[in-house]
Formats: C-alpha cells, structure tokens, sequence
C-alpha cells in the first residue's frame, strides 16, 4: 500500500509555501484590518501577513535566547 493512501495527504502538503499562516500573525493582521476601518490607521502601513510573520518569528526567537541565557 502506497504511504500516501495510509495517511491521506496530498503531496506537498508539509512544503512551507503551503502552510496557512499562524493564527498570531492572522489574528494581527485581522486587527490591524479594523483600525483602518476606524480610520486610525492608513492601508497603507498595514504590513502584509508574511512580514508580521516574520517580525513574530524574530521575537520568539530573540525571547527564546534571553530565557536561554538567564538559564
């Protein structure tokens, strides 16, 4: 029996192109979408989702060697 009939995945499912972004970065983005809508914030400094991924990946990463390093 082929692997991919045991579990079921299309293939390229695991490939990082086509992961859905974390629910943080989504969940951020979504909040960032209703200060425009307010009017508070411009469209325009809306960062996209891969970026606010990135920063979220940056601080994790940053936090996670602080805490190493009080260890």
């Amino acid at each position: 029996m082929d692997i991919d009939q045991i579990y079921g995945f299309e293939k390229g499912w695991a490939l990082k192109g086509n992961q859905k972004y974390s629910k943080k970065s989504g969940e951020i983005y979504n909040s960032l979408q209703e200060f425009v809508v307010s009017g508070e914030v411009e469209k325009e400094n809306v960062p996209n989702m891969s970026i606010i991924k990135n920063w979220i990946n940056a601080y994790s990463a940053e936090f996670k060697e602080q805490q190493r390093k009080k260890k």
